[in-house]
């Protein structure tokens, strides 16, 4: 990837978006200092899950189970 050439993409598409909240999203990930659109009570619950979860690894599930709870619940 060249970074100039994709720079100059993004910028492009930035001048088309019309929605304000679209703009706003992105200046809110580019504020962000971890590079994510989770705030910090998200992280919080976030780490928080993950401290759990290595505290008692048997707590959790594996994908196939995960991806069956899934479709049991959602359908999906």
């Amino acid at each position: 990837m060249n970074i100039a050439t994709e720079k100059d993409r993004l910028k492009k598409e930035i001048d088309k978006i019309t929605d304000p909240s679209v703009l706003m999203q992105i200046s809110d990930f580019l504020s962000n200092s971890n590079g994510s659109f989770l705030n910090e009570e998200q992280w919080k619950m976030v780490n928080e899950r993950r401290t759990e979860y290595f505290s008692n690894p048997s707590s959790g599930m594996n994908s196939d189970d995960f991806d069956k709870e899934l479709k049991k619940r959602y359908g999906f």
